[in-house]
This record gives C-alpha cells, sequence and structure tokens, in this order.
C-alpha cells in the first residue's frame, strides 16, 4: 500500500511538472490574456516571485554544434535536459521560473527585487556567463544565450520571448558561444541596403556548369564572406540568402536537372530548411553539401558526353569552313553555347584554343595544296583567309622553319608523287 501511494505521488509530481511547463510555454507564445497569465501563474507556484520582482528579463539558450564538438546533432534532446538541469540547479529558484524547452532551445525568465537597470543587467549577465561557462564544463557543447529587454510587467512576457528569440538569431552573424542582448540590435537601422555580390554569384554557377569543384567552393567562400560582412539583421540576411538559393535551382531547372537528383523525394523545402538555420559556418557549409556539390557532380557526370559532343562540332565545324572568316563567338551562337563555355571545353577536350586548332588545320590544307598541287603562294594565302601573301609566309615560316616555297621543292624532291597525310 505504501509502495503503491509512493507511486501514486511520483506520478502525480511528473504529471504537474509537465502540466506546469506546457502553462509556461503557453505564456511565452502569448496564448493567455493577462488576467488568465496571472492566474496560471499563481495556480503553479510562481506567486511569491510575481509580487517580489520588480524587474524581469528574458534568456534563451542554445546548444552550438561545431565540427569539434563531441556530440551529433541526433543528441540534442538529452544534451537539452542536461542543460536545463543545470540551470535548475546554478540559479535559485527565487530568481527564475522553471526553464523549459521550445523549439531545441531553453527560455528561462530571471527576475529581481532590484529596480535600477542598470545593476539587474549585471546581474543577469554574471548569471548567465556564469552558466555559459558551467555548461561547457559539464557537457563540452558551447553556448549562446539570447537576452530580452528588461521589463516590469509579467504581461510583456510574449514580447520579452521574441526579443531573446530575435537575439539568440544574431549568431548568424556573430558565431557560436555568444551572449547576445537585444538592446544592443539594430542601433537605429531601419532601412534594408543589401550589396548583392552579383559578380561573385554568376563565377559561382560557371563553376558549378563547368563541373570545377575546387573554384567552385573557392568562389563561394568569397561569396558567404561577402554576404555576411554587411550590417544586416537576421531578417534581412534572409533576402540575399533566399536570392542565392533561388538562381542556383532556376540554372538548375534550366540544366534539366530535376529537384529529386539532388534530394531524396519527401525531404521537404529546401528554403524552409535553409531559413532554420543559425550560423554563417552552417549556412555556407549547407548550401555547399546539400545544393552546390549535388550538381557539381551532376554536371561533371554529363561532362564527358556533352564535351566530346561540342568538341566535336566545333572541329567539324573548322573542317569544313577553314576558308572562312569562322571565329568562335560565330560556332557559340550556331551552337547556341556561350562563347566563353564553348572555349573552356574545346581546350579541355583537345589541349588547343580554337585559334590555335584553327591555324593548325589551315596550315594542314596549305601543306597538302603546297604537296599536291600547282596553286601559287598568293592564292592559298588568300583561301586561308590571310590578308596579304607576306603575312602567310611569316606565319608558315615561324611554324615550319620554312617558307612555304621552300616547303613546295623539299616535298617535291623527297616525296615526287607522294601524297602524304598529316594530322
Amino acid at each position: 500500500m505504501f509502495q503503491s501511494k509512493s507511486q501514486l505521488e511520483t506520478e502525480v509530481r511528473q504529471h504537474i511538472r509537465q502540466v506546469r511547463a506546457f502553462s509556461l510555454i503557453e505564456a511565452y507564445q502569448g496564448h493567455y490574456t493577462k488576467s488568465q497569465l496571472l492566474e496560471k501563474l499563481e495556480q503553479y507556484g510562481y506567486q511569491e516571485q510575481i509580487h517580489a520582482w520588480r524587474t524581469m528579463a528574458v534568456f534563451t539558450l542554445a546548444l552550438d554544434f561545431t565540427e569539434d564538438s563531441a556530440y551529433a546533432k541526433k543528441d540534442l534532446n538529452l544534451l537539452l535536459f542536461a542543460a536545463q538541469n543545470i540551470i535548475e540547479e546554478l540559479l535559485d529558484p527565487q530568481s527564475r521560473f522553471t526553464p523549459v524547452i521550445m523549439d531545441q532551445t531553453i527560455v528561462t525568465l530571471i527576475g529581481s527585487p532590484e529596480e535600477g537597470p542598470d545593476s539587474f543587467r549585471q546581474a543577469v549577465y554574471a548569471w548567465t556567463e556564469k552558466l555559459q561557462h558551467e555548461i561547457h564544463q559539464c557537457l563540452k557543447v558551447h553556448v549562446s544565450i539570447g537576452l530580452s529587454l528588461p521589463f516590469q510587467s509579467i504581461a510583456k512576457l510574449p514580447i520579452a520571448y521574441r526579443e531573446g528569440m530575435e537575439a539568440l538569431k544574431y549568431r548568424m552573424k556573430l558565431g557560436t558561444g555568444v551572449i547576445i542582448q537585444y538592446e544592443n540590435l539594430n542601433s537605429g537601422k531601419h532601412v534594408l541596403n543589401v550589396n548583392y555580390p552579383t559578380h561573385k554569384e554568376s563565377k559561382l554557377l560557371d563553376a558549378i556548369k563547368l563541373a570545377e569543384t575546387e573554384k567552385a567552393k573557392e568562389v563561394n567562400a568569397r561569396l558567404f564572406n561577402s554576404l555576411f560582412s554587411q550590417e544586416l539583421s537576421p531578417q534581412e540576411y534572409q533576402i540575399p540568402l533566399t536570392r542565392l538559393l533561388n538562381n542556383l535551382l532556376v540554372m538548375m531547372q534550366e540544366a534539366g536537372i530535376a529537384l529529386h537528383q539532388i534530394r531524396p523525394a519527401g525531404s521537404g523545402s529546401l528554403f524552409e530548411e535553409m531559413l532554420g538555420l543559425h550560423t554563417k559556418a552552417e549556412i555556407e557549409d549547407w548550401f555547399w553539401t546539400t545544393v552546390i556539390q549535388p550538381m557539381i557532380r551532376i554536371f561533371n557526370n554529363r561532362q564527358n558526353a556533352q564535351y566530346q559532343n561540342i568538341s566535336e562540332k566545333i572541329i567539324d565545324l573548322i573542317h569544313h569552313e577553314y576558308d572562312t572568316d569562322l571565329t568562335l563567338e560565330a560556332c557559340a551562337a550556331r551552337l547556341h553555347y556561350n562563347a566563353n563555355y564553348i572555349s573552356s571545353i574545346f581546350r579541355k577536350e583537345t589541349g588547343y584554343s580554337f585559334s590555335e586548332y584553327l591555324t593548325m588545320y589551315r596550315f594542314k590544307m596549305a601543306k597538302e595544296w603546297l604537296r599536291n598541287t600547282e596553286m601559287p603562294v598568293k592564292e592559298i594565302a588568300a583561301k586561308l583567309r590571310y590578308n596579304n601573301s607576306q603575312n602567310f609566309i611569316r606565319s608558315f615560316r615561324k611554324v615550319e622553319g620554312m617558307t612555304p616555297g621552300q616547303y613546295r621543292e623539299a616535298e617535291s624532291a623527297h616525296s615526287p608523287g607522294n601524297i602524304r597525310k598529316s594530322m
């Protein structure tokens, strides 16, 4: 009987704790009127603190996962529970509400009988520094804390919660292991002035298309350094980040790449996932591993067949139109590609630039005519689009070490009647 009573009391305490936590979450989220809020807080034993406190603030605490963390994100819930217990042990119950976990963040209301805002701020900052240090010592994880503005009326609890969460978002700019006070943010800055790095984005898109992994990684890092060097709020940073993701997806769609090729079906929205990230390092790494690197792999897989096809088409144009004013730009227009793009491809596939290959092929034809016909040098020069025969003679001598006339004589002497093939 005594054992049953003890078990029942334990279950009741656990139930009350859960209901109290749920009510606090509802309070922070602004689901109660002022009278309902006071009634709920008194019902769960906070009456003494409410009447004693003259100044209050909300702090929001998040665990930061870095490359040197001993834990993975799958351990987050366990770590949050441990951090919650540390807060309860370190902070006097008369100076705080019970910490609750909301959206992977620990939220706590702290208060003091002190009315002076400066002394309260100092005390709060000292508490949060101590918490940050102890949690790191015990759990070996970095901690970031967001602090609301001080307030006097408990009715402002939902506003203070939003301020604490807003302050915490500045990890995106400031990095991990920071304490951020809301009052220090957005100091009079209301005008959005985003200097979007269009040139760097263009270079990144080109590197992705060409499957140049190292170049893409380097340009990606410079692009993010440009973005985060600007003094913007977390909401303002969402604008250029969303723009970058959108432009990457547009390029992917134009290239005929389906979303499921870089991301398993049913994985959710890329935009929502991106907006849920907190730090520059996280965001930059997410863009690279989730979007850019998978796209590079797809473009790389396409390249062998695509590059060979493009190069063969250019070579075919040269072989059939070497005696016209053929240019790289003309080839690009006819093949519906950017000139710089096909220039890079052609060099990769053949080892020569377009102009080098065209010149080589024209010289090949010139040597064939010199060996097998009586065509005058002047006429050969004209057929190969030289402005005058002297330019052709100089170019020929530079490559072959002799003039066209000397070449014809040598070939006639060494191989009479024999048609040699070259290239």
